[in-house]
């Protein structure tokens, strides 16, 4: 599996993902956490047997 995709996201800084940091930006985090669970769902899911 050879997946990669880089998104950007202007305004944000470091330590974007934790709530209740100065540096915590909700539209970032919120779509970095959707796209990581997505990215899970289609190649990490276990296949029926």
């Amino acid at each position: 599996m050879r997946v990669c995709q880089i998104v950007t996201y202007p305004g944000a800084d470091h330590g974007y993902t934790w709530r209740g940091w100065p540096s915590y930006h909700e539209h970032a985090a919120t779509d970095c956490f959707t796209r990581t669970v997505n990215l899970f769902q289609q190649h990490l899911r276990p296949h029926a047997t």
